[in-house]
């Protein structure tokens, strides 16, 4: 019975043989290098106010 994990969503599960030949592609052996975190994408500075006369 393989244990699988998710690359999307991170959920390991185990299951028969003939299920684990049906599943799509995002689901791995836990052996293999578990997925990357998704990186946030970097903060943007605000422009400072500026006055108006």
């Amino acid at each position: 019975m393989p244990r699988l994990r998710n690359s999307v969503t991170g959920v390991v599960v185990s299951v028969s043989d003939d299920t684990a030949t049906r599943l799509g592609r995002e689901w791995q052996p836990v052996e293999a290098a578990p997925p990357r975190p998704r990186r946030r994408a970097p903060r943007r500075a605000t422009a400072p106010a500026t006055e108006k006369e």
